[in-house]
């Protein structure tokens, strides 16, 4: 099923305006995909209302469920379908302007392009959209407006995102496998293998909780050893450099 809502095209008078070239709403199955390669020139919000939908964002892939925000940023590859066994049920945006593709790269600045804010939130901040009563000029600043207020909520909400204790627990031990294996060379296949996580996750969820990415922490335990051989002066400079990894 499928409805479209009205809207207002972006007229020549505004340049600074967020504007909205579609908008409507969907409750699909598991046949429903899309797939846009080389993306689209304009943003895409996904709002999931209810059930289930798979998504890839360049090279992460999530699940939208009730209450997300899918944030899709333009000229970036995508995919979403339907699950099986489940109706997805979800408004969608498509927005345009400097204003909002500035906001939509900060947004998903950290990687994160899945934001929770509730069902209840959602409607109403699409119910500008779906009973617009204003035509014109007044709908296209009233669009922007309407634009703006997500757009902050989901900056909002990617600030504010922080890293749970199962999360923290998890790059401790990464950490601590990194440490017990310094003098080898470095892999980020060997972190994916061990511990069953995607190389993206790994690399964003490390810098989220230790502010370095995994190969910069690897090479600060590789320094840090190797200044600790030479406070105690018992190796030349060249052994401290093979046992190092240098």
């Amino acid at each position: 099923e499928v409805k479209f809502f009205g809207v207002c095209l972006p007229s020549e008078r505004f340049h600074s305006l967020n504007h909205v070239s579609m908008t409507g709403w969907h409750r699909v199955n598991e046949k429903y995909h899309q797939e846009r390669k080389e993306g689209l020139p304009f943003g895409i919000l996904l709002f999931t209302l209810s059930g289930k939908g798979t998504l890839t964002v360049g090279e992460s892939t999530f699940f939208a469920e009730a209450g997300t925000v899918a944030v899709i940023p333009p000229h970036i590859s995508h995919r979403y379908a339907g699950e099986k066994d489940s109706e997805w049920e979800f408004f969608w945006l498509h927005i345009q302007g400097t204003h909002a593709f500035d906001a939509l790269s900060d947004i998903t600045l950290e990687g994160d392009f899945l934001f929770d804010i509730g069902v209840k939130h959602i409607c109403a901040l699409f119910a500008p959209f779906k009973d617009a009563t204003e035509t014109g000029v007044e709908r296209e600043i009233a669009d922007s407006a309407a634009v703006g207020d997500i757009l902050s909520i989901l900056l909002k909400a990617a600030v504010s995102k922080t890293v749970g204790d199962d999360e923290k627990t998890v790059v401790q031990e990464m950490a601590a496998f990194l440490s017990a294996n310094e003098s080898g060379d470095f892999s980020l296949d060997e972190l994916v293998e061990k511990f069953h996580y995607s190389k993206e996750y790994i690399i964003r969820l490390f810098k989220r909780t230790a502010g370095v990415s995994p190969y910069q922490y690897y090479l600060s335990v590789r320094l840090g050893r190797a200044c600790d051989m030479l406070k105690k002066n018992e190796h030349s400079i060249a052994e401290i450099a093979e046992k190092s990894g240098y």
